[in-house]
């Protein structure tokens, strides 16, 4: 039998999905489809023990994971193995907010204290701060139809943008448009319509803003009033735009299907704490304390994978 020609094999789908347990060394999981999960490399113990990993973020083969203390670590074999390319804070600087990288994988930007971002060039091999503000930057995504990152203070009303490859540069962006009730919590950016998204909230109340022209302008949506600390944690389905959010300490969610006009609330399961989310075309994925859930309309979840330990980061870079 004639063997058949390299270019002829078939193409085996990468991981896409990825989650971290919350525990303070974990396992990393990864996915092909969000629903299906295996168990893949440990990472060392956290820095201070007992803060899980927070952040991950993969994108076109580079899968970067950081502790709450700036630890970071690096993958380029879908988290088989993994490579610290950070070993703890940056200067003056101690937790790791949100992160995001583009399509590429080369450009990196995250969040962290004191008004400071740390942004990388080199496909997350080393990284460098730059200070645009004084208060701890929470919200940070890249816009991939404008070619741009935009981040902001937690306790502002404007954000910062910069441009794919100059991540270390940045000018105001949207300033006075977006006016916020307390805090600004994370982001999240929906590639497929081009729209950024963030939450805006108090510890009961919360409004989610949204713009299609990476930041420049924002509209806002009606406020959503109950729990603690609602919508911190927010993703959006991609061909739905339905809008779901985490408070990040309880099992409840809130989601809008049109843009915050009106808006409604669930259950994932009793009992658990819901805590990072992610979302790809079809359903939104969501790290629990006792595994990952999916659902596609918001009020009904399916539990795709159990685990003692539970999960807190998760991430989607298909």
């Amino acid at each position: 039998m004639q063997a058949q020609a390299a270019s002829n094999w078939p193409v085996v789908p990468p991981y896409t999905y990825y989650a971290v347990e919350k525990t303070a060394t974990p396992t990393v999981y990864a996915s092909k489809d969000g629903v299906s999960w295996v168990a893949k490399a440990t990472l060392p113990t956290a820095a201070a023990g007992s803060y899980p990993y927070t952040e991950i973020a993969y994108a076109n083969g580079i899968l970067v994971v950081s502790d709450a203390k700036q630890k970071l670590y690096r993958s380029t074999n879908q988290g088989d193995t993994f490579t610290l390319v950070q070993n703890g804070p940056q200067p003056g600087t101690v937790f790791t907010y949100q992160m995001a990288v583009d399509t590429t994988g080369q450009y990196w930007l995250y969040g962290t204290d004191y008004g400071l971002v740390v942004y990388s060039t080199d496909y997350g091999v080393t990284w460098t701060e730059v200070s645009p503000t004084s208060a701890n930057i929470y919200p940070v995504v890249y816009c991939s139809a404008s070619n741009a990152f935009i981040f902001a203070s937690y306790s502002g009303t404007k954000f910062y943008k910069s441009a794919q490859t100059t991540p270390g540069t940045y000018t105001l962006t949207g300033q006075g448009t977006l006016t916020n009730l307390q805090y600004l919590y994370w982001a999240t950016y929906n590639p497929t319509t081009g729209t950024a998204y963030a939450t805006s909230g108090t510890a009961s109340t919360v409004k989610m803003y949204y713009s299609t022209n990476a930041g420049a302008s924002w509209t806002g949506s009606s406020t959503y009033s109950g729990g603690s600390y609602p919508g911190q944690y927010p993703a959006v389905i991609r061909s739905t735009g339905l809008y779901i959010a985490s408070d990040g300490a309880s099992s409840d969610i809130i989601y809008s299907s049109n843009n915050g006009s009106s808006w409604s609330s669930a259950t994932v399961a009793a009992g658990i704490t819901v805590y990072r989310t992610t979302a790809d075309s079809s359903k939104v994925i969501v790290a629990g304390s006792d595994g990952i859930y999916t659902s596609s309309n918001g009020s009904s979840w399916t539990k795709v994978l159990s685990n003692s330990n539970g999960f807190y980061a998760i991430t989607y870079g298909g």
